[in-house]
Formats: structure tokens, C-alpha cells, sequence
């Protein structure tokens, strides 16, 4: 089902953690959000990225961490604390058994956007990933769109 936004300015925003955003600086890579994804044999964590290419552009990715080996088990049966390192990098934590960490992933969808394709990224978004006001805020301000808060609207289906 196609999701569709639009983005309108509004005072007051608070970023997707809940603090003040007016007068600070953003630093990218930024993570926006997470959610949980699963198959029919495992589960996993996939991360809302945005990044900053250049001045007049900005990068949407959805990442995961890579799978840096199985969770190992004591002679008890219970599970041994993973390591804060493996093989150089470094350990985020456990899912569904495999221990995850290093840099994140991101080949599982990607947009590149600037002012003008901007309703588009939106659009992709709605498409992958649950869109919220504080991410469309986040979408304008990265690429210099709005100056004030931004939210979103569900256009009605046509």
C-alpha cells in the first residue's frame, strides 16, 4: 500500500529523542529510528539512516549490523556475555542467537534527495519505513528546506 505526505511547518519540534532541536547543529550520520523485521526463521534490527554527501544533498539508508559470529553457551546452558570485540570490531549486542556489531550495513534501500526532490524522499519513505513528523523535520532540515518544524499529513487516497 503507497503512503503519501506532505510537509507543512509547525513551531515546537523535538527530534525523535525528544530534545529541543532550535540552536544545535546536526552531526550525520544520524540514526532516525529502528524496528524490528523478521522471517519465518529469524529475527533482526534494520536502522533509519541519514547522511549528508555534500551541502545540498542528504542520504536516506535502511542498515543493520553484521552478524560477527553465533552466541556461545557455557557448560551449564547458559549464555556466555559476548565479547566487547570480534576480530576487530566492535560488538553492538545479540540477536535471534548471532552476535552483531561493526559498522552498519546498508543495503536494504536507499534514497538520495535534495530540496527540490524532497516530496519524493518523503514519498520513498512512506513507501519503507513508518514516517513520523520528527523524521519529515528531520528530511527538510538536512537539505535546507524549512527553517521551522515540519510534520506530515496523510493525503487521501485517490
Amino acid at each position: 500500500m503507497k503512503a503519501q505526505y506532505i510537509c507543512r511547518n509547525l513551531y515546537g519540534h523535538r527530534d525523535v529523542l525528544g530534545f529541543d532541536l532550535e540552536g544545535m547543529m546536526a552531526e550525520y550520520p544520524r540514526i532516525l529510528g529502528s524496528r524490528e523485521q523478521s522471517s519465518m526463521v529469524s529475527t533482526w534490527t534494520e536502522y533509519l539512516r541519514l547522511s549528508k554527501p555534500d551541502t545540498d544533498s542528504a542520504l536516506l539508508e535502511i542498515c543493520q549490523y553484521e552478524a560477527l559470529g553465533e552466541r556461545t553457551w557455557d557448560g551449564e546452558g547458559e549464555p556466555v556475555d559476548a565479547p566487547d570485540e570480534i576480530d576487530g570490531k566492535n560488538v553492538v549486542g545479540v540477536e535471534d542467537g548471532m552476535v552483531i556489531g561493526g559498522e552498519l550495513q546498508c543495503g536494504n534501500g536507499s534514497f538520495h534527495f535534495t530540496k527540490q526532490t524532497l516530496p519524493d524522499a518523503i514519498e520513498w519513505l512512506g513507501d519503507n519505513w513508518n514516517i513520523s513528523d520528527d523524521v519529515c523535520h528531520e528530511l527538510a532540515e538536512a537539505v535546507g528546506a524549512t527553517t521551522g518544524s515540519t510534520t506530515t499529513e496523510s493525503l487521501p487516497k485517490s
